[in-house]
């Protein structure tokens, strides 16, 4: 299941590392998983862009403080998400799983709606990868579902350590469509570019609601006004996939 092209964080790639057994998918995971990236992948994304424009690349982990530290001074609260060594590895199945209560609540929140939605993914203590892409994916999901900003990863010691970040005052999602039109169009273009997600419609609804712009929308298209007037206009095939977008008039209706 490849849901992403690119795994996009503060540094690091993950490694393959074939295991014996691993838990199987289901159809049902998989349809889950589809309507999840619907509502957190865009907007997860595009606070992953506004971190990284801002964030130093160099930092470190205090785990005594459960904040990431970064080479400009900054201190971000974070918590341990869990890590990659060719398997993905949840924080609570893994020796890291000590950690102290306040540094992992808000990522146990997410074994919980997984066992309450009965999805594998998100039940396992660790769930092997197809790809890398995947891990990008379940990591986009599991920010949303933990209400953080966006997370972060290294590579240390063989693994892919993956924090995620809370309270950083640096995502405001209207920042991605204040400047202009153009600006929004082209994340939209770069954003199922690299994507492999059934209903952009849904994403790009969820997304640009997130971003607090205006939108009427009918069965196949939605047009959303900016903050400088400007007004785009999407639209999409009966499957839900985006057909075409162009630039519209201001006093076009």
């Amino acid at each position: 299941m490849a849901l992403l092209s690119q795994w996009t964080a503060c540094g690091g790639n993950a490694q393959q590392v074939q295991t014996e057994e691993a838990p199987v998918e289901s159809t049902k995971d998989v349809t889950m998983i589809q309507k999840l990236l619907t509502t957190h992948a865009a907007v997860g994304v595009a606070r992953l862009q506004m971190l990284n424009q801002k964030l130093d690349p160099e930092w470190s982990f205090d785990w005594k403080q459960g904040a990431c530290v970064f080479n400009d001074g900054r201190k971000i609260k974070a918590q341990f998400l869990g890590y990659i060594d060719g398997d993905l590895n949840w924080h609570w199945g893994s020796k890291y799983h000590a950690a102290p209560e306040e540094m992992r609540a808000s990522v146990q929140k997410i074994q919980d709606f997984g066992r309450e939605a009965g999805i594998l993914q998100f039940i396992s203590d660790s769930f092997k990868l197809d790809t890398d892409e995947e891990a990008g994916a379940l990591a986009l999901i599991a920010t949303g579902l933990a209400g953080a900003d966006g997370y972060v990863y290294k590579y240390d010691d063989g693994k892919s350590m993956m924090f995620l970040l809370f309270d950083t005052d640096m995502v405001d999602m209207s920042e991605m469509t204040s400047r202009d039109a153009m600006q929004a169009m082209n994340y939209v273009a770069r954003f199922l570019a690299f994507h492999e997600i059934d209903d952009h419609k849904g994403s790009m609804k969820r997304f640009f609601e997130k971003a607090g712009r205006d939108m009427l929308e009918t069965e196949q298209r939605i047009e959303v006004t900016f903050a400088d007037e400007q007004r785009m206009g999407f639209d999409f095939d009966a499957m839900g996939r985006l057909a075409s977008m162009s630039m519209m008039k201001p006093e076009e209706k």
